[in-house]
């Protein structure tokens, strides 16, 4: 069992049926037949000719504005459509585009972080595509992925060329409102589990060997304080919202701020300072994101399980999909924050009880990253006639303004009183 294993608890639906059918064939098979009948008589041969050029460039263009009414206009359809074949073939003089050579993926805009060369010594990469975030090859580039954390001006799509949508962030820190972008993406690239390509922030996987035997019921013994939260970004709207939460949970129960929104410090770069609260000191940690959104479940929750203390989330997901059963404790689960703080006291007071939030970790362990995203777009460049669509508005899709997803996000961390 290898890396790729890593899974998510719930494996995600094939998006990939087609949502509809253009007519093209049909209508010129009908043409065909009713020339044949025309062209019946030699002595009318002539004139059927003519006739029948006229018919075929009258259908010719009737067909065209029914594909063109089809792809704009049409309210039957749902956001993300599939093109023709005729439009997705891809022009290969000049270029290397074929299915035996090497993909050029260009990266218009990665972060600081992005090491091109990392990714083409992988194995999947090495024989069948090449990453670069050199602008200067977008003409030769198969696929181009953009990042939506940021404004774009979009250059002008290559004919045949594959758009990616990548974000990794909630759609209140990407830029998805420009008019410009419609009917320009063929995939996405996102955590959301409807993606094209599926890019998870961490996910678990079974154990390929025997777990180290740990006494749970012991640990609780080791732990001297209650609640630790990491908290340095304190004056965004989220951020407000949580700091908030967590004086209505000090009322009932204590929650240590450190960071630059407490009193103590514990800096991100002192490792052995994290462990040693993580592992050693506290019972419970706020692993809250800054976002509310469907399938955003980050490093907050995920780093935080490979440490002996049990996490406290507010996702705005079935946390079940993500997290293994009772690995966590799920803020929505009460209706008052004093309800919160009395299941904490009873359950910081029985060693049996909270023991048994570390169970699951006799047969899975977390791990992050998961299979590789890049990989996976590389195999989809080479097989791209199974996955053939064009987004007319990845805004709508992405923020779930489209009639199909619904809702990404919620505007409010919590309503629960105190």
């Amino acid at each position: 069992m290898d890396g790729n294993d890593v899974r998510y608890l719930q494996e995600p639906v094939d998006q990939f049926t087609p949502k509809n059918k253009l007519l093209t064939a049909a209508l010129f098979s009908s043409a065909g037949s009713v020339g044949s009948s025309m062209l019946g008589s030699s002595d009318n041969r002539g004139i059927s000719t003519k006739i029948l050029c006229l018919f075929t460039t009258i259908l010719s263009f009737l067909t065209i504005c029914f594909i063109f009414k089809d792809k704009q206009y049409s309210t039957d359809l749902t956001n993300v459509y599939y093109i023709s074949k005729a439009e997705s073939v891809t022009v290969t003089t000049n270029y290397s585009n074929s299915n035996s050579q090497k993909k050029i993926i260009l990266f218009w805009n990665p972060s600081s972080e992005f090491k091109a060369h990392m990714i083409n010594n992988r194995k999947c990469f090495r024989s069948k595509c090449w990453m670069t975030s050199d602008r200067s090859i977008f003409d030769r580039s198969d696929a181009v992925v953009f990042s939506m954390e940021e404004k774009l001006v979009l250059p002008k799509k290559r004919y045949g060329q594959i758009w990616v949508s990548r974000a990794m962030e909630s759609p209140d820190n990407c830029q998805y409102s420009i008019k410009s972008w419609k009917n320009k993406f063929n995939w996405t690239l996102t955590y959301r589990r409807d993606s094209d390509l599926l890019a998870l922030y961490g996910g678990f996987r079974p154990y390929k060997r025997n777990n180290t035997v740990l006494n749970y019921n012991d640990l609780l013994k080791q732990k001297s304080k209650h609640v630790l939260w990491f908290a340095s970004n304190c004056y965004t709207t989220g951020a407000k919202e949580r700091l908030s939460f967590v004086k209505m949970l000090q009322d009932a129960f204590r929650v240590d701020v450190i960071g630059k929104c407490g009193t103590e410090s514990c800096p991100r770069s002192d490792k052995d300072c994290r462990r040693r609260l993580l592992n050693e000191t506290y019972t419970f940690y706020f692993s809250f994101e800054n976002s509310i959104c469907r399938d955003y479940v980050t490093e907050k929750v995920y780093d935080v399980m490979n440490n002996l203390i049990v996490p406290i989330i507010r996702c705005g997901v079935n946390s079940t999909i993500f997290l293994p059963p009772k690995s966590y404790i799920d803020i929505t689960d009460f209706k008052q924050a004093s309800f919160l703080g009395h299941f904490l006291h009873e359950l910081a007071s029985n060693e049996k009880k909270y023991g048994e939030y570390f169970k699951w970790r006799t047969s899975f362990e977390a791990r992050s990253p998961v299979p590789d995203v890049w990989c996976i777009l590389c195999h989809k460049l080479h097989n791209q006639n199974k996955y053939r669509r064009l987004y007319r508005d990845v805004s709508d899709w992405w923020r779930g303004n489209d009639k199909n997803s619904g809702k990404m996000c919620k505007s409010k961390l919590s309503t629960m009183n105190t």
